[in-house]
């Protein structure tokens, strides 16, 4: 799990970006998070179109754009995403948030939606004003341990942590991975709807290897997981959020209700 994309670009970032990652709060309807057991990011839904994306963040529609097609560089094919411009801190630094859907990822799936978001945090004291100074983290780096004692505080379900490490070709990583017990094989569905998304997620498998080890695997990937990628010196640090076997899953169970 403790794999990365490649050629991701950064945009300006989101304000609902607050430390909670679980989307159901006390007296609203149940989400598919609560009915599988999965954490997401905030209360953007695994699955989502923009437009509801942008309403579970509360975002209106000056604050997120499109993506350009080279910013998705590294991306499977069928990729498109859009860059929130609500500007917020996290851990004491500013940060750029996109979000990342598919209507289908190589010709698998009818809609999958949201099915991952990346944070990327700025680590270069020149980016901050000196009235920002009193509110940034005193080294401008990412502190991960900090950082997993805060989600690890909000989580409801992804609350398996797995240190770790990582090279590529910007270095060395220190690596958080938290995710939640929930896969394709685990949860509460009918025989019908298991068997679809298993089938998608193994046409996943053999289609998305080509754009990077993170997509080695999906099928027996959690519903839900995020890594925390730190202590390179060399690149900025980030978050990423994977969601891909929890929307493959949405996905499946919206073509059989239509069907």
């Amino acid at each position: 799990m403790r794999k990365i994309w490649r050629g991701f670009a950064a945009a300006a970032a989101g304000a609902a970006a607050l430390l909670s990652l679980s989307g159901c709060a006390v007296g609203q309807p149940e989400t598919a998070m609560d009915t599988y057991h999965y954490d997401g990011y905030l209360n953007a839904q695994w699955g989502s179109d923009p437009d509801e994306v942008a309403n579970q963040l509360q975002l209106d529609r000056t604050q997120w754009v499109r993506l350009e097609e080279d910013q998705l560089a590294g991306m499977p094919e069928g990729t498109f995403g859009y860059a929130i411009t609500r500007t917020t801190m996290m851990f004491g630094l500013y940060m750029d948030t996109e979000m990342y859907f598919a209507p289908s990822l190589e010709g698998v799936g009818d809609y999958i939606g949201l099915y991952a978001m990346k944070i990327t945090f700025h680590e270069d004291p020149a980016y901050y004003a000196t009235s920002d100074l009193s509110l940034c983290d005193e080294d401008f780096k990412l502190n991960g341990d900090d950082a997993i004692e805060e989600f690890q505080a909000r989580a409801m379900y992804n609350r398996n942590v797995e240190y770790g490490s990582y090279t590529d070709q910007y270095g060395d990583w220190d690596t958080i991975t938290w995710y939640c017990d929930a896969t394709i094989d685990s949860v509460s569905v009918d025989d019908e709807t298991r068997a679809a998304a298993k089938e998608n997620l193994g046409a996943l498998d053999s289609c998305l290897s080509m754009w990077g080890e993170y997509f080695e695997g999906v099928s027996g990937m959690p519903l839900s997981s995020a890594t925390i990628y730190y202590n390179n010196p060399s690149a900025p640090s980030y978050i990423l959020f994977s969601g891909l076997p929890a929307a493959v899953l949405s996905d499946v169970e919206s073509a059989g209700e239509d069907a």
